[in-house]
């Protein structure tokens, strides 16, 4: 079965033929990628709340010189959010029309996500060296 024909079918078959999706390895593995994927989420609206914080707690002359990293990590951590809000998506689909394309898709979003998140705390300590090197 397509994955167009897997998103479109779910219920029983009209037709004589059956119809036969590809088999998980395990029947639960949807929702361990829902249950990473919104840890995930979560993880990253604490570290947006984190890097929201710092920068309020600098003086407004540190503000100026800090926002533009501090944007830009939170751009890159918002980008991983919404990766790994779309991967619950894909997972969920994949559970209800026990499918493999959407499942596949949400591995994929999550593993990106995960990326994005490990990128964007590497920017906060490179910044911060440099950042610390700067008001020395």
């Amino acid at each position: 079965m397509s994955v167009s024909q897997c998103l479109l079918y779910h219920g029983e078959s009209d037709s004589e033929e059956e119809v036969v999706s590809p088999e998980f390895p395990r029947d639960n593995l949807p929702s361990d990628v829902i249950t990473a994927a919104t840890f995930l989420a979560g993880s990253i609206l604490v570290y947006l709340g984190n890097v929201n914080i710092n920068l309020r707690t600098l003086t407004r002359d540190q503000q100026r010189k800090a926002l533009a990293l501090h944007q830009r990590r939170a751009k890159f951590a918002f980008g991983a959010f919404v990766l790994s809000v779309g991967a619950v998506g894909f997972a969920l689909a994949s559970s209800y029309y026990q499918c493999i394309g959407p499942f596949w898709i949400s591995v994929g979003l999550l593993f990106f996500a995960f990326l994005g998140g490990v990128y964007s705390v590497f920017m906060l300590t490179r910044e911060e060296q440099d950042y610390g090197s700067e008001s020395n």
